[in-house]
């Protein structure tokens, strides 16, 4: 009878007759993945794919990546770790070690924007201190500040649960314009799974990848907008090459004129440099807690080459606030002002037409750091 049943009720429908609209949309669905990740493979520029967002601290690098990249007509080798730190090659680092170990954070300048690896001033620092089995690690990138240096020195610390004995934190001109830019930005958290679900479509989703990129388009327009460039600035004491730069359609030139700018200073400078102070205070109590040694490293832009900003607002604010909090403090400025002239120091440290060190400034910026750390550690 069950079987008369069954004949008079047809032949079996399959998935597509039960449920055809969700079949069809699962296909579409599937199909659309499919081409935009071999849209992805085909159009995803790799040579940038190495930078990334993080839920914990803004922004990073890929982990174990080899890439060739470029700042300006300057193309060299990128290489990151297995921690997502640039480094001489791609290399598996331990979390502990036996050796001791100092751990950097910056921004570009710290990253080694512009220069290879081993001519950065971390691939010198961990080159010369091989000797006395010290290991160096990068966890700069650009546009770091405070902010973002606690955020990831907690989460490296905390998360990860990687062991370093000292902290040296390199405070750029630039960090109280960032300051003012992460300031609603709050960091969410993320599981491993949404992670690297996250990581795999930036590098391989050509969606994912356009949206990304029209949304940090935004957002440069809006940091424009709220920090518009001046239509002329003093330029009588730089050489050609930085007049060049001046000269340029640059919305974010006040990010390292606002010591010498009152109305900059007023604007916005006064509150980053307090959200700086705010963050630091934050990296203090972090390292003391864990017992690393903490040293802030300040350093002038080509904007602050002359002998009235040895004693500047960034001097002077940056050397009471170590004091108070009982930090190393390392003052750079001396080492760019002073012995010569801004027009021949400009050319012979720092890229042509532009604010970051070129191989020669990011060597003598770590014989100074050198200096200090074997002092230090004798």
């Amino acid at each position: 009878m069950d079987q008369q049943n069954a004949n008079r009720a047809g032949p079996r429908k399959n998935l597509f007759e039960r449920n055809p609209r969700k079949t069809l949309v699962f296909t579409a669905a599937f199909f659309i993945l499919v081409l935009d990740i071999l849209t992805g493979i085909l159009f995803i520029p790799t040579g940038h794919s190495f930078r990334c967002s993080s839920p914990y601290y803004h922004h990073d690098f890929l982990p174990n990546q080899n890439v060739e990249t470029a700042w300006g007509t300057r193309k060299y080798h990128f290489f990151t770790n297995s921690l997502g730190f640039r480094d001489g090659t791609t290399r598996d680092v331990p979390l502990t070690s036996k050796q001791k170990r100092i751990l950097l954070i910056g921004d570009s300048f710290i990253e080694g924007m512009g220069v290879p690896y081993e001519s950065s001033v971390a691939g010198i620092l961990g080159e010369s201190l091989k000797a006395s089995a010290t290991e160096v690690l990068n966890a700069s990138a650009v546009s770091y500040s405070p902010k973002l240096y606690f955020l990831k020195t907690r989460y490296l610390i905390e998360l990860r649960h990687l062991a370093f004995d000292e902290l040296y934190v390199f405070i750029d001109i630039s960090d109280p314009h960032d300051e003012i830019i992460y300031k609603y930005w709050e960091p969410e958290g993320e599981s491993a799974f949404a992670s690297a679900l996250n990581k795999f479509f930036q590098r391989h989703s050509f969606l994912y990848s356009y949206f990304a990129a029209r949304r940090r388009l935004n957002r440069e327009k809006v940091i424009s907008n709220l920090f518009p460039a001046e239509s002329s600035a003093d330029a009588r004491f730089w050489a050609q090459d930085l007049k060049e730069y001046l000269r340029r359609a640059d919305p974010e030139k006040d990010r390292f004129l606002w010591p010498n700018k009152p109305s900059a200073l007023d604007e916005w400078g006064r509150e980053g440099l307090s959200l700086c102070a705010r963050y630091m205070t934050e990296v203090q109590k972090l390292c003391a807690q864990h017992r690393i040694r903490l040293t802030i490293v300040i350093y002038p832009s080509p904007y602050q080459l002359t002998s009235s900003n040895l004693t500047g607002i960034p001097v002077t604010f940056w050397r009471a606030f170590a004091e108070e909090h009982r930090i190393d403090f390392l003052n750079l400025f001396p080492v760019f002002i002073g012995s010569e002239p801004p027009e021949i120091v400009y050319p012979k440290y720092f890229i042509k037409g532009d604010v970051h060190w070129n191989e020669a400034g990011n060597r003598h910026v770590a014989e100074a750091v050198l200096k200090h750390i074997r002092e230090v550690l004798r």
